[in-house]
């Protein structure tokens, strides 16, 4: 039995070993028709190994151009390259070949590929080696935070008090952005609001000519941060001025005006209450000597009352103080009322006129209200002789009126009749 067996096995055995060959080269020709290796490149991300050498020396790095990625060129059959990505592949910068030059500046850092699935099955072909990075120092800075609103109130409310919490926050990355850095501004929208209000929102940073600052390659100790706003009720109030010195002599102040004449200023409820007028001191507005209009630019915010701000106008006034002469008034003054002084005993006096002209300057709003009854007019007769003596009269005048000049009359003395 044995032998039919070896003898049937061993029957044509040329022939027999040929057809397996065949079978094989068959079924060889067969999976390469159905599914043949094709070859495809993929776009990989580079990820980095090592970088802790970087943090030690306080440096920085970034890809040069497009060194974050590289292509990555690999054979599959295709039934395993229709399940790859590149996903499938690592592909690592190592920077630990430069740790002993870490000087500013491009260097170049071996770059290595492996796959993580079907690893047997897919041969790498090719990829760029090296990538290019450039190291560059650190730095740190510490910023205040300011706040900045968006939007309008509720009608009747502005924004009070803004305050940000922390104040500060430090900001590090490269040196050359960190150096451009000149605010950093925390944004709350108001829109309608009209009670406090509690934001945590991201600061921006921007540079001295107002352009946003990216944060891609900075990194900072808050990345939010939190802002509390107030909000104050709005009133409108009148603003006076005060004004210190003397006009000119002859001139008057004859009017202070403020442009403008009325403010709106806001608080709280109990701060407006107390709050009708603003007034400018004296210590502004000098008119001393002065002889016509004069006008001040006064910085007149600081003259608010605590917990009082200003809304909506510039905190520069113009105060205008209107400088005018004197007017001048003529007064007929009778000349039995003048008050005849050390007349000789046994004389008397006569006058050529029943009247004297008195001349006065005064402020405009006396002039038409300053009568004889005003006056009082006295003449001193101790150097008269008998006959026609010429007198300076002596006038005693109201306040705020000057005599032009002193009045004379003619005043004839005579020996009493008695």
């Amino acid at each position: 039995m044995f032998r039919k067996i070896v003898k049937a096995i061993f029957n044509n055995f040329g022939l027999k070993i040929l057809s397996v060959l065949f079978a094989i080269a068959l079924w060889l020709i067969v999976v390469n028709v159905e599914d043949p290796d094709i070859t495809k490149t993929f776009t990989v991300s580079v990820t980095t190994a090592n970088t802790e050498l970087l943090e030690t020396a306080e440096k920085v790095y970034e890809f040069v151009g497009d060194a974050d990625t590289v292509r990555v060129t690999v054979t599959a059959s295709r039934s395993v390259m229709e399940n790859l990505s590149a996903s499938d592949f690592n592909a690592v910068a190592d920077f630990s070949s430069i740790s002993d030059d870490l000087t500013d500046g491009e260097h170049e850092v071996p770059l290595s590929v492996s796959v993580n699935r079907y690893a047997s099955q897919v041969r790498v072909d090719s990829y760029e080696k090296t990538i290019n990075v450039a190291l560059e120092s650190e730095e740190s800075m510490r910023i205040e935070v300011s706040v900045a609103t968006t939007g309008i109130p509720a009608e009747g409310y502005v924004v009070g008090t803004k305050e940000c919490t922390p104040k500060k926050i430090t900001v590090t990355g490269p040196a050359s952005i960190v150096d451009q850095i000149s605010t950093a501004v925390a944004s709350v929208d108001v829109e309608g609001l009209s009670s406090e209000t509690v934001a945590r929102t991201r600061p921006v940073l921007y540079d001295s000519e107002g352009n946003e600052i990216s944060t891609d390659r900075l990194e900072l100790s808050k990345s939010k941060v939190s802002v509390d706003i107030t909000f104050y009720e709005k009133k409108e109030v009148s603003l006076t001025a005060l004004y210190s010195g003397t006009p000119a002599e002859g001139y008057e102040v004859s009017d202070v005006a403020v442009d403008p004449e009325t403010i709106t200023i806001a608080g709280s409820a109990d701060a407006l209450s107390a709050v009708n007028s603003i007034e400018i001191p004296e210590s502004e507005v000098s008119v001393e000597g002065l002889s016509k209009e004069t006008t001040v630019e006064v910085d007149f915010e600081q003259y608010l009352p605590e917990g009082i701000i200003l809304v909506g106008v510039d905190n520069i006034v113009e105060v205008t103080v209107t400088i005018i002469p004197y007017e001048e008034v003529s007064v007929s003054y009778p000349v039995e009322s003048i008050n005849i002084k050390n007349l000789s005993k046994g004389y008397d006096v006569l006058y050529y006129a029943d009247y004297v002209d008195i001349t006065l300057e005064c402020p405009a709003e006396s002039a038409g209200l300053i009568s004889a009854e005003d006056l009082t007019v006295s003449a001193d007769m101790s150097n008269a002789v008998v006959g026609a003596n010429t007198i300076t009269l002596d006038v005693s005048l109201p306040n705020n009126v000057k005599l032009e000049e002193e009045p004379v009359t003619v005043i004839i003395v005579g020996e009493s009749a008695e």
